[in-house]
Protein backbone atom coordinates (compact mmCIF):
# COMPACT_ATOMS: atom_id res chain seq x y z
CA UNK A 1 0.00 0.00 0.00
CA UNK A 2 2.77 1.91 1.20
CA UNK A 3 4.92 1.82 -2.34
CA UNK A 4 1.88 1.93 -4.81
CA UNK A 5 -0.47 4.53 -2.79
CA UNK A 6 2.58 6.71 -1.03
CA UNK A 7 0.15 5.73 2.57
CA UNK A 8 1.38 3.62 5.20
CA UNK A 9 -1.81 1.48 6.19
CA UNK A 10 -3.27 1.47 9.91
CA UNK A 11 -3.11 -2.16 10.10
CA UNK A 12 -3.34 -5.16 8.18
CA UNK A 13 -5.80 -7.54 7.62
CA UNK A 14 -5.63 -11.80 7.72
CA UNK A 15 -8.15 -13.49 6.03
CA UNK A 16 -8.42 -16.95 6.75
CA UNK A 17 -11.23 -19.55 5.81
CA UNK A 18 -13.63 -19.13 9.28
CA UNK A 19 -12.29 -15.43 9.98
CA UNK A 20 -10.89 -12.72 9.48
CA UNK A 21 -8.88 -10.20 11.92
CA UNK A 22 -7.74 -6.43 11.92
CA UNK A 23 -3.94 -6.15 12.84
CA UNK A 24 -2.14 -3.19 13.75
CA UNK A 25 0.43 -1.68 11.31
CA UNK A 26 2.44 -0.21 13.90
CA UNK A 27 6.73 0.46 13.09
CA UNK A 28 7.23 -2.27 15.87
CA UNK A 29 4.80 -4.93 14.06
CA UNK A 30 6.58 -4.30 11.26
CA UNK A 31 10.19 -4.83 12.29
CA UNK A 32 9.43 -8.05 13.95
CA UNK A 33 7.64 -9.31 11.05
CA UNK A 34 10.47 -8.49 8.72
CA UNK A 35 13.15 -10.61 11.26
CA UNK A 36 10.68 -13.05 10.69
CA UNK A 37 10.13 -13.25 7.52
CA UNK A 38 14.45 -12.95 7.56
CA UNK A 39 14.14 -16.05 9.96
CA UNK A 40 11.95 -18.41 7.51
CA UNK A 41 14.01 -17.74 4.50
CA UNK A 42 17.03 -18.43 6.51
CA UNK A 43 15.52 -21.77 7.62
CA UNK A 44 14.24 -22.05 4.03
CA UNK A 45 17.84 -21.96 2.23
CA UNK A 46 18.99 -24.65 4.78
CA UNK A 47 19.23 -27.75 3.22
CA UNK A 48 19.31 -29.69 6.70
CA UNK A 49 16.35 -28.53 8.91
CA UNK A 50 15.95 -30.11 12.52
CA UNK A 51 12.73 -30.86 14.00
CA UNK A 52 11.68 -30.71 17.51
CA UNK A 53 10.52 -33.16 19.41
CA UNK A 54 9.95 -31.12 22.82
CA UNK A 55 5.72 -33.01 21.96
CA UNK A 56 5.62 -36.55 20.80
CA UNK A 57 2.14 -36.04 19.97
CA UNK A 58 2.92 -33.07 17.57
CA UNK A 59 5.15 -35.86 16.01
CA UNK A 60 2.66 -38.40 16.08
CA UNK A 61 0.01 -36.53 14.24
CA UNK A 62 2.81 -35.10 11.80
CA UNK A 63 1.88 -34.77 7.94
CA UNK A 64 5.38 -35.67 7.23
CA UNK A 65 5.69 -38.46 9.71
CA UNK A 66 5.96 -41.16 7.08
CA UNK A 67 9.33 -39.74 5.15
CA UNK A 68 10.14 -38.04 8.18
CA UNK A 69 13.71 -39.38 9.47
CA UNK A 70 13.89 -37.85 12.83
CA UNK A 71 10.53 -38.82 13.63
CA UNK A 72 10.34 -40.24 16.97
CA UNK A 73 9.88 -44.38 16.85
CA UNK A 74 7.04 -45.59 19.78
CA UNK A 75 4.98 -42.97 19.62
Amino acid sequence: MERAYGKRPDYGILHYPNRTIAVDFTPELEIALLDLLEEIRELDRRKEVDRSHEAPGRCKGCGYRAICDQRITGS
